[in-house]
């Protein structure tokens, strides 16, 4: 889990942070569709909290597989 406070949502540079990724390689994968990302009110993506934390089990799955 993360633990974050109250975050529902996640901007493309947190994201990164938490993957150890660049920022572009999270918007690259927001443009191919493989975030399940929103946009916000100002056009920014957003990566929601539930997605993320899949992709993180996923990965974490992986190492330890």
């Amino acid at each position: 889990m993360i633990d974050d406070g109250k975050l529902n949502d996640y901007s493309t540079r947190q994201v990164a942070r938490l993957l150890n990724v660049s920022t572009q390689s999270v918007l690259d994968m927001c443009q191919k569709g493989g975030f399940g990302y929103r946009l916000s009110a100002s056009g920014r993506w957003r990566i929601p909290r539930e997605r993320l934390e899949r992709i993180l089990a996923e990965r974490d799955a992986a190492a330890r597989a």
